[in-house]
């Protein structure tokens, strides 16, 4: 009888911790994520591909304001695809001669594909 109830309380303890995470606790998890960006001060954005346009090459779009910024240094091979979303930590810098005209000249602090 007690092999039977320390049995018992094994099978209810075992199948009492599977995980049941649901698509909205997941949808959760990235809004955290996405908070602690923002409080970091990273701003969302857009890689577009810009190279027929005076050879401007990829800039990035911001999502909220829609400006477009272009990075003073090439941007790593990883980053050079159309249309990837990414976490994008800038500084704009004093107006050199960019290499395009379109968006503001910025030095990228920090990126992350998001």
């Amino acid at each position: 009888m007690r092999i039977l109830t320390s049995l018992l309380f094994l099978i209810v303890l075992v199948f009492s911790c599977t995980s049941k995470k649901t698509v909205s606790e997941t949808s959760t998890v990235s809004q955290v994520n996405e908070e602690q960006l923002i409080k970091e001060g990273f701003v969302k954005g857009i890689i577009k591909d810009f190279s027929n346009e005076d050879g401007c090459g990829y800039l990035i779009i911001l999502n909220k304001t829609e400006q477009i910024i272009q990075p003073t240094k090439t941007l790593d091979t990883s980053f050079l695809t159309n249309g990837i979303t990414v976490w994008v930590k800038y500084r704009p810098i004093r107006p050199i001669q960019p290499k395009c005209n379109k968006g503001i000249t910025v030095s990228i602090e920090a990126i992350k594909k998001g």
